[in-house]
């Protein structure tokens, strides 16, 4: 594999990771009081119509429970989504800078082809071979 092949694989690795990680579902890996995983958007694209409406039932239950739980899911939602989109961005722009350099750079040290020679007129085109006589 040539250092080019190599560096368009990688490259586009990259691309694909940074990619997926900027389009793919964001959610805190824990759910709401009514049993709901708490989805984020992606990258993207936020949206935090659930975690806004977990925020309001804690509201609610410390409320009327009196108590006071340190739970805050439209902040989590925002500081999942900035960690994404600084783990997808730069991968997707590296990958995207490496594709884009292994169209449009040519190596320079390697040589061109030579055209071949042609034989000498006097010789025969195979010298091992011996000329067939009349």
């Amino acid at each position: 594999m040539s250092p080019k092949q190599f560096l368009g694989t990688v490259s586009t690795a990259l691309l694909i990771a940074g990619f997926l990680a900027l389009v793919w579902g964001v959610n805190l890996g824990y759910n709401d009081r009514l049993h709901r995983e708490i989805q984020c958007g992606n990258a993207l694209v936020e949206d935090y119509e659930l975690a806004e409406d977990a925020d309001y039932s804690i509201r609610m239950y410390n409320s009327m429970s009196g108590r006071d739980t340190d739970e805050h899911f439209v902040d989590d939602c925002k500081s999942t989504r900035t960690f994404r989109q600084a783990l997808g961005w730069p991968l997707a722009i590296v990958g995207a800078i490496g594709l884009l350099g292994v169209a449009v750079i040519r190596p320079t040290n390697t040589p061109s082809p030579q055209p071949l020679a042609a034989p000498n007129p006097g010789e025969p085109p195979y010298p091992a071979m011996k000329p067939i006589e009349k």
